[in-house]
């Protein structure tokens, strides 16, 4: 019984001495947790000052809910004085993440705590506890320093990894994702602690950014699996997410922390420039006899036209007014049929004005939700537009406040081209019918699409009777830069007016819509028509182009027609793509005519201009085709091999009498010599000493060749 009490006794003071080895993982209840610290000294003994930064997380907050109310404090622990502020790092509707930086604090020796205390003023507040591992405790039982025992086990290396991805996430989908690490080391890791960060294109979904994962024994792997989410909007098709493990391990000596940083790449799908981009819209109303008095009931038909190249899917029209207006009706929201491009829809709304008009301009505010496809999927859109209304303000006379509105105005008649000059003819009129309006200046707000062409965009008029009117012609011009579809200008009204004995003064403002078009600028140049064209030859022939309008014009095809049979052609329809402002250069078309005799082309060039107009250019030819030119017998392939075979024989003759009078040569030499005949190595090393006897026997070849040729012209005969 004893020897088992001593056992057990052993047992207890060993898993003592191991936990106070082993440091505690920080923790707190609720969403409070601290996610990494660290320590401006790598040992802190007692008496000891050191700074300390806290990096905390609390997932059950957010940072606008948390605000200016985040409130923090020290407790009770190892460390004692110094100061603290707080850092937030997070923002808008992101979890609460905050620094808290404690600086000057001094360790008392006894234990490694050190615990915080956060939370919202009128709130629950929560607390952190965790141990620093840079405090040495003070020993009363040693007397002298113990000399460090130096670590014999590096920190171990981590691989992280990441499972396969069968094809690059698209944009505003969810997809699930598991990271490994493998314990490449030879210890083991302990109380891993793995945070993730994703990049701006991806969005991790779950509540917490760090996970805690088991011991890591040597050459084994743990994982982790995360919920991702791909951005609506992706700028990169190389996304990452940013990963960092902390954790503790055994050195030789003691346990100390160790991390590793990694990040794994993510494939993501960009929109391509062919993607559809969010259509145009265009807001417009019914004309509206004169102002609106108090307390009049008027009609105001709205109508929304689709200027963009896709349709708009499940249209929703909310309206809404200024104060001095009412929208009468049971409801303010409209659902609409679907707007195909350059298609239009109205909504009418009854509008009455209130007994008390504070101004000469309401407006009856609309916004436009709708839906559209953007090439890989399905976005959402929408518009929000004004609609402004003359009226006729409250008087407290008996005589209503004069205004004045803008009854008729003419731009030309067509839309303006931009960077082309037009007259702007504004007709305005006093509303009023028995006050005149005095010292009236109006002014031209251009806008960003219009300028002045020579003259200022102030006028002044002296006086406009009751119910007169009044005409003014400006020239203007449009920019360069103007964008297509209806462009605006404003016309603001300062005047003064008599009403009884008192001088009052008045204001107006009206928008007029412009339509403005971008040129066609498109340039092509008439092709060069081949001096001969032969049956069944390929022929080509091209056009030379320019882009010289400011802006890309779309879907560019050519194509060439023929009547059916005449020619042949590797393409029928040749599909261009795009061309930008600026761009230069040639379409070729290749074809190879049937026959011969009279042949009537067409080259055809379509696109798409900058205002979403279909354009189409054709350039007629009239060709001649030639029979080809037959080859003449006993021409061409026959007589050059004979050429060709008598300069051959020549060369042969030679090589053959200058080898037999070298071997004739060597043989002379090995007789005089006697030496034993051996391999030929080269047969040119005693050419000049031998020179005489060398010509000597040159010339009896060359008799000899004289001889047989002699002997083979007689046998010809």
């Amino acid at each position: 019984m004893k020897k088992f009490g001593k056992k057990l006794a052993a047992l207890c003071l060993m898993l003592a001495i191991l936990a106070s080895a082993i440091p505690a993982v920080a923790s707190a209840a609720g969403g409070l947790v601290v996610t990494s610290y660290e320590a401006s000294s790598s040992s802190i003994v007692k008496g000891g000052k050191a700074d300390i930064t806290v990096h905390l997380k609390n997932t059950g907050l957010t940072a606008d809910s948390a605000g200016s109310n985040l409130d923090v404090s020290r407790l009770v622990d190892s460390f004692t004085g110094g100061t603290m502020t707080v850092n937030v790092k997070s923002s808008g509707t992101a979890p609460l993440e905050f620094d808290v930086v404690c600086n000057g604090v001094t360790y008392s020796g006894s234990g490694k705590s050190f615990r915080l205390m956060a939370g919202v003023k009128g709130g629950e507040y929560e607390s952190v506890d965790f141990t620093v591992a840079q405090a040495v405790e003070f020993d009363t039982t040693k007397t002298e320093p113990t000399p460090d025992i130096p670590a014999t086990n590096p920190q171990p290396m981590v691989q992280v990894s990441r499972s396969d991805i069968s094809a690059p996430v698209t944009a505003g989908t969810e997809f699930y994702l598991t990271v490994y690490f493998k314990n490449l080391g030879s210890t083991t890791i302990k109380t891993p602690l793995a945070a993730f960060s994703p990049s701006d294109g991806i969005i991790l979904m779950d509540s917490v950014s760090s996970y805690v994962m088991e011991d890591i024994n040597p050459g084994k792997t743990a994982s982790v699996r995360l919920r991702l989410r791909a951005a609506d909007t992706i700028a990169s098709s190389s996304q990452t997410l940013a990963t960092e493990l902390k954790f503790n391990y055994f050195n030789g000596s003691s346990l100390t922390a160790g991390s590793v940083s990694d990040r794994v790449n993510i494939p993501a799908k960009v929109r391509t420039k062919d993607s559809a981009s969010q259509p145009t819209v265009i807001v417009t109303r019914s004309a509206v006899k004169g102002p609106v008095r108090p307390g009049q009931e008027v009609p105001v038909t709205v109508s929304f036209r689709n200027a963009g190249k896709t349709a708009l899917l499940n249209p929703v029209a909310v309206f809404s007014t200024t104060e001095s207006l009412t929208l009468l009706g049971d409801y303010s929201t409209y659902v609409l049929k679907d707007i195909a491009p350059g298609q239009s829809q109205s909504v009418t709304v009854r509008v009455r004005a209130n007994k008390d008009v504070s101004s000469t301009t309401q407006s009856v505010n609309v916004e436009l939700k709708y839906s559209y496809e953007a090439g890989d999927g399905t976005s959402n859109g929408s518009v929000t537009d004004r609609v402004n209304l003359s009226t006729t303000p409250s008087s407290s006379g008996d005589s209503p406040t004069p205004n004045i509105i803008v009854t008729k105005f003419d731009y030309g008649g067509t839309p303006v081209s931009a960077g082309g000059k037009f007259p702007l003819s504004i007709s305005f009129k006093n509303t009023s019918t028995g006050i005149s309006i005095e010292n009236i200046v109006a002014t031209l707000e251009t806008g960003e699409s219009f300028a002045m062409d020579g003259a200022a965009n102030t006028f002044y008029y002296n006086r406009i009777g009751a119910g007169a009117e009044q005409s003014q012609k400006i020239p203007m011009q449009a920019l360069n830069t103007a964008k297509t579809g209806a462009q605006t200008a404003t016309v603001s009204f300062k005047y003064e007016y008599v009403d009884g004995s008192k001088r009052a003064s008045g204001t107006a403002s009206v928008v007029l819509s412009i339509p403005v078009v971008q040129p066609d600028r498109f340039t092509i140049l008439d092709p060069a028509v081949p001096e001969g064209v032969n049956a069944n030859e390929e022929t080509t022939i091209t056009l030379s182009y320019v882009n010289k309008g400011k802006s890309e014009i779309s879907n560019v095809a050519a194509s060439i027609e023929a009547p059916k049979g005449s020619i042949t052609t590797p393409a029928n329809v040749q599909n261009l793509g795009n061309f930008e402002s600026g761009k230069s250069g040639s379409i070729g078309f290749a074809f190879t005519p049937q026959s011969a005799g009279k042949l009537d082309l067409t080259l055809v060039v379509t696109y798409e201009d900058s205002n979403a107009q279909q354009q189409t250019k054709q350039f007629p030819l009239h060709l001649n085709v030639q029979e080809p030119a037959p080859i003449a017998e006993g021409e061409g392939a026959e007589t050059q091999p004979q050429k060709s075979g008598n300069a051959w024989l020549w060369i042969i003759l030679a090589l053959t009498a200058l080898g037999g009078g070298a071997a004739a040569y060597l043989l002379r030499k090995r007789k005089k010599n006697k030496i034993p005949a051996e391999p030929v190595v080269s047969g040119w090393d005693d050419w000049d000493d031998d020179a005489v006897g060398d010509a000597a026997v040159n010339e009896e070849t060359e008799a000899d060749v004289r001889q047989q040729s002699g002997g083979d012209a007689e046998k010809t005969e």
